[in-house]
């Protein structure tokens, strides 16, 4: 009876190990439950702000498409066709009416010519600039149709979660439902054994008492004691199934828990394409604008930067989707493909800036050029006339051919400020999709943490489990060598009492 004492204190022990470990694996859960909660809510923020930094950049796009409206325009309005009439020599006036001045007729229909020279360029331009706007407008619209449809699948995928989520609460309340009854039922099957152990010992007395009884009254006992041992084996035998099924249960909520991972990784890695994907559809749209305000050379290299870009991008995505194992590495090359990218439009500006630069310079040169030999033709004019009176117009009018070269200047030296503003524009993005890539790889490591911990309480719950079954067999033993010990006792009394019945036959 001591054994089964010590055995009993000993199964109590192991059930309040197990409740202990029940309570941590609850807290566990929870604790997962509000880590799926935030990142479901970190999502939701994530879609809204793209959604409002996508309406931004389209708003932008519309206003450049504007304002090239307007170049096109007054390259329009400023395209007209001059009559230029021609004349012999340069020391001579061609014919004109009378009333009308020869000379600043003559210079006229030289800025004429000029005019004439430059318009096949400008109508050039003019279409260059439509087929851009045209092609702007196309491209806005489909990244417009892709924003859409992604917005549309990350609104599906919080509401999966969201549905996901219901659902796990669901269970872990019905497994701590479950839990509950199987406490109660314990709880009376230890009642039941002690109930059982004082009937044993009761029986024990009256077999000792009853040693000398017939054998009638011990297959009685025997009978009434088999029965009861078939009854306690029943007992912990059902007790054995909701073991088990107890234990399938926790094992289908470790697999829902696993699931729930999965699903959680599976929108992590389509939460990071969609950021990818939004971050290099907008560094498009950024060069596409600044190409845009470029000559047509500097233009045509950007697009086929893009055009290698969207290759790049490409492939990535079906890197990303081939292997779970390479997102980390797809990740870290995606960062370097961006930094690459980065550096080299940094290189693209200092070109432009130079050619910029050389182009200011050469136009300059140009101008002084033209300014000296309209000086000299001008002086020419005027010691051939003696029309020294004029000079005065002539200087004003190179005053304003030098302040138009100053405008165009300085008009090429806000587009570089542009550029270089734009480059800083394109720096920030690229800090802020590195920060982005750290904080998911924050996140997967607490993901990979929980889910050690959870293996950690599993085998916790394990390793108890298997020490309360090493105690129930340890009960189940010493119950049947008492039994045996109470049969071996019946049998003594047997040999005891034979010879007597002998000499009674004698």
């Amino acid at each position: 009876m001591n054994e089964i004492e010590r055995h009993r204190e000993r199964t109590q022990t192991l059930w309040h190990n197990f409740e202990g470990k029940l309570i941590e694996f609850k807290m566990a859960n929870f604790h997962a439950d509000q880590m799926l909660t935030k990142i479901v809510n970190q999502t939701a923020n994530n879609a809204v702000f793209y959604a409002a930094e996508l309406t931004r950049r389209v708003e932008c796009m519309e206003k450049v498409d504007e304002q090239q409206k307007r170049e096109t325009e007054m390259l329009r309005k400023t395209g007209n066709v001059f009559i230029v009439v021609p004349f012999k020599s340069a020391n001579a006036f061609p014919a004109y009416p009378a009333g009308v001045d020869s000379l600043r007729q003559f210079l006229a229909n030289m800025d004429r010519h000029e005019q004439n020279k430059e318009e096949p360029k400008n109508q050039a331009r003019i279409l260059e600039l439509e087929n851009q706007n045209r092609e702007q407008a196309e491209r806005l619209a489909k990244n417009n149709d892709d924003a859409n449809v992604f917005m549309g699948q990350a609104h599906r995928k919080i509401g999966e979660l969201e549905q996901e989520k219901i659902e796990s609460a669901k269970l872990v309340q019905k497994l701590g439902d479950e839990k509950e009854s199987q406490k109660l039922v314990i709880e009376q099957l230890g009642s039941e054994m002690t109930e059982m152990s004082k009937e044993v010992e009761a029986q024990n007395q009256k077999i000792e008492e009853l040693e000398a009884a017939n054998s009638k009254l011990q297959q009685a006992d025997n009978e009434k004691q088999q029965k009861l041992n078939e009854a306690q084996q029943m007992k912990i035998n059902e007790e054995s199934e909701k073991m088990h099924m107890i234990e399938a249960d926790l094992q289908n909520q470790m697999k829902l828990s696993a699931n729930q991972k999965t699903s959680i990784e599976a929108r992590d890695l389509q939460i990071g394409e969609l950021k990818s994907q939004f971050a290099e559809k907008s560094k498009k749209m950024e060069n596409e604008i600044q190409n845009a305000q470029r000559q047509l050379i500097a233009m045509q290299e950007a697009l086929d930067s893009s055009e290698r870009n969207a290759m790049d991008l490409k492939a990535d995505i079906d890197q990303l989707m081939e292997s779970h194992k390479t997102k980390i590495l797809g990740f870290q090359n995606r960062i370097l493909v961006l930094r690459q990218e980065a550096t080299d439009q940094r290189n693209n500006n200092a070109n432009m800036k130079s050619a910029n630069d050389e182009a200011t310079r050469k136009m300059i040169g140009k101008l002084r050029e033209v300014q000296i030999n309209n000086i000299a033709l001008r002086k020419s004019l005027l010691e051939t006339t003696g029309k020294y009176n004029l000079l005065p117009g002539v200087v004003a009018e190179q005053k304003q051919d030098l302040e138009a070269a100053n405008g165009e200047v300085n008009n090429l030296k806000e587009e570089c400020k542009t550029v270089k503003e734009s480059d800083a524009q394109a720096k920030r993005e690229l800090q802020l999709q590195t920060e982005k890539v750290d904080e998911l790889k924050k996140q997967q490591k607490e993901l990979e943490a929980s889910r050690d911990e959870l293996r950690r309480k599993m085998d916790a719950f394990n390793s108890a489990k298997e020490a309360f079954d090493l105690a129930k067999t340890q009960v189940n033993a010493a119950g049947t060598s008492d039994l045996q010990k109470g049969r071996k006792r019946r049998n003594v009394g047997n040999k005891k009492a034979a010879p007597a019945k002998k000499g009674r036959k004698q």
